[in-house]
């Protein structure tokens, strides 16, 4: 079974070497997005969207039946001379915390809850659950959340996330307040990187997902593309009311965090 992959893992797969083996793979992923299928650009041409194709996903180390799409988006400050700064709000934002911010900046996201901790800040249990359009039931996802910042040879900053579906005993579907959601799962990598001296970062994430449910497949694939461009003005929505409000990183009180066209 591929490390990344919609098939779920279980306790007995933990520790062991699957975690530096899943940001290898992952790593490789995000080299791989300029080959990727180029889909519509959104949200005024700040962020362009991907495709893998079928014929590369087994070279990838991914299995060829599931469908994967990605986003790309590039971001700076405006309104400080300490460019360099962007690197340490998406840090903030993605890094630390991670599930528990990201339930701040979407809007769908009802609740978040750690199963387990293997290492604190690195590789976690997660259950998200978000709202879903009627007349569908809300969806809930059980992750294994890996979080690390990378080595880099050109000597930018890297921070990468993971996240790949868990078979949890204390969460089993259907059951206790699992009782009327559905099951859904995903797998995705996330990355953040700075790009020309530190004064922009690029915001990448590739992802592959099944609804669970009566939703079909297809349906989902169809949509995938476009429904994770929607996290990008979220996130810098939600980044720039945090800097509004006050913050230790040193930026003026001007500063904003913009997302440049592609």
């Amino acid at each position: 079974m591929p490390p990344l992959s919609l098939a779920p893992l279980a306790l007995a797969d933990i520790p062991g070497p699957l975690i530096d083996q899943c940001f290898t793979q992952g790593q490789s992923l995000i080299e791989s997005l300029p080959s990727w299928q180029k889909k519509a650009k959104y949200h005024a041409a700040t962020v362009q969207a991907y495709a893998l194709p079928e014929q590369q996903r087994s070279s990838l180390g991914l299995d060829s039946a599931e469908h994967w799409v990605a986003r790309t988006s590039i971001h700076r400050l405006e309104g400080t001379s300490n460019g360099q700064l962007v690197y340490d709000y998406f840090r903030g934002g993605l890094l630390v915390d991670h599930s528990e911010q990201e339930r701040q900046y979407i809007e769908s996201c009802m609740e978040s809850e750690r199963l387990q901790v293997f290492r604190e800040a690195e590789a976690e249990v997660w259950r998200m659950t978000y709202k879903t359009p009627p007349p569908t039931s809300p969806r809930t996802f059980v992750f294994l959340l890996l979080t690390r910042e990378l080595d880099s040879t050109l000597g930018s900053r890297v921070l990468m996330n993971i996240s790949i579906p868990f078979d949890h005993p204390s969460c089993p579907p259907k059951q206790a307040n699992e009782k009327h959601r559905v099951r859904g799962r995903y797998v995705s990598v996330e990355c953040v990187r700075e790009i020309e001296g530190g004064d922009k970062v690029e915001w990448l994430m590739a992802t592959s997902s099944d609804a669970g449910g009566l939703i079909p497949q297809f349906l989902t694939n169809m949509s995938l593309a476009g429904k994770i461009t929607e996290d990008v003005p979220s996130f810098v929505k939600y980044l720039n009311t945090k800097m509004e409000a006050g913050d230790d990183l040193g930026t003026t009180a001007a500063a904003k965090l913009i997302t440049l066209k592609l």
